[in-house]
C-alpha cells in the first residue's frame, strides 16, 4: 500500500499532502532524486523504500515533449529501459524531447536519423505526439495505472534477475589479466583494481562503513557519492570526459556500474581496432 502512495506522489503533484512532504523533503529536487533526510518522519521513510521499486515500473507518457529529458528519462516504451542510448555529436546539442519535433510537431525524421541508430528511430517513431502536457505512467498496466498486483510481480521479476545477473558482474580471470597487463601506471591498475571491486572510499562505501553520517557528494553536494557518480555522473567529472579524446557523455552510455562500463570500453577498443583505448580510459579514471 505505500507503494501505491508512492505512485500517487506522480499522478497528483498538486495534492496538498504531496505539497507538505515536497516542502519539508525535497523543495528543490524531483521526486526521484531527493535522498533521505536526517530526521525523516516514519511515512516519509516508508515512501522513500517503496519508490525504488515505483521507478521500476514507472515511464514517461509522451505530450508535447517539453517535459521529458532526451537521455535521462524514460520515455520510449519498447526499448531496453524504456531509454534511448546511441551517441553522436549532433544529440549532444539537445536536451528535450520537444527539440525532436519538427514545425509540424511531427517527429522530425531527418533529426531522428542523425542522432540515434536506425532501431531507436524506427521505435520512436512509434510514439504518437499529442499536444498536452507530459505525464506518469506505469508501463506494466494496458490502461498505465499502478497496481499492487502488477507492483508484486514486477518485484519478483527484479529479484530474480539481480540474481542471474550477478554473475555477470564478477570480473572473469582473463579480465583481470588484462587489466594487470595495461601500459599504465601501476597506481593507476591498483585504482581500476580497488574500483571494480567496490572497494574505494567514495561516501556511500564510507556510510555503509559507519565513518561517516551521511553520502551526499562533496563536490555537486545534488546526490549520493557512489563510484559511478564519482567517476562519471558527477558534474564536476562529466566535462573531464566530454573533453577528453573520445568525448564521452556518461549519461549516454547506458550502463549502470563499472564492470559494465570496462567491458563496454573493451568492445569499443575492439571495434575501432585501438587496442589502448582501455588503457587511456583507466588513466582518465
Amino acid at each position: 500500500m505505500v507503494a501505491r502512495q508512492a505512485w500517487r506522489m506522480l499522478q497528483s503533484p498538486n495534492a496538498l499532502w504531496v505539497h507538505v512532504l515536497k516542502s519539508i523533503y525535497f523543495p528543490n529536487s524531483s521526486f526521484f532524486d531527493v535522498r533521505k533526510a536526517s530526521h525523516p518522519s516514519w511515512v516519509w521513510t516508508s515512501i522513500l523504500q517503496r519508490r525504488d521499486l515505483v521507478q521500476l515500473g514507472v515511464r514517461w507518457n509522451v505530450g508535447n515533449g517539453q517535459d521529458i529529458l532526451i537521455y535521462q528519462d524514460k520515455w520510449v516504451p519498447t526499448l531496453p529501459g524504456f531509454k534511448v542510448t546511441s551517441l553522436s555529436v549532433t544529440n549532444s546539442l539537445l536536451s528535450y524531447v520537444y527539440e525532436l519535433l519538427d514545425h509540424e510537431e511531427e517527429w522530425d525524421v531527418t533529426k531522428l536519423n542523425t542522432c540515434f541508430s536506425s532501431e531507436e528511430c524506427r521505435e520512436l517513431q512509434k510514439i504518437p505526439i499529442r499536444m498536452c502536457s507530459d505525464s506518469f505512467i506505469w508501463h506494466y498496466d494496458r490502461y498505465g495505472n499502478f497496481s499492487i498486483k502488477s507492483a508484486y510481480l514486477l518485484a519478483i521479476h527484479a529479484a530474480n534477475e539481480t540474481d542471474r545477473n550477478h554473475d555477470n558482474l564478477i570480473i572473469s580471470s582473463a579480465e583481470w589479466k588484462h587489466i594487470w597487463k595495461m601500459q599504465v601506471p601501476h597506481k593507476v591498475q591498483v585504482f581500476l583494481w580497488r574500483a571494480l571491486l567496490n572497494s574505494l572510499p567514495s561516501m556511500d562505501n564510507l556510510l555503509r562503513r559507519g565513518i561517516v553520517q551521511e553520502a551526499l557528494c562533496p563536490f555537486c553536494h545534488l546526490t549520493d557519492e557512489s563510484i559511478m557518480h564519482l567517476l562519471f555522473y558527477c558534474p564536476h567529472v562529466e566535462p573531464i570526459w566530454f573533453g577528453s579524446a573520445l568525448g564521452l557523455d556518461p549519461w549516454q552510455l547506458g550502463v549502470g556500474n563499472l564492470v559494465e562500463w570496462w567491458r563496454y570500453i573493451k568492445r569499443v577498443a575492439r571495434q575501432m581496432h585501438f587496442p589502448s583505448l582501455s588503457d587511456y580510459c583507466a588513466v582518465v579514471c
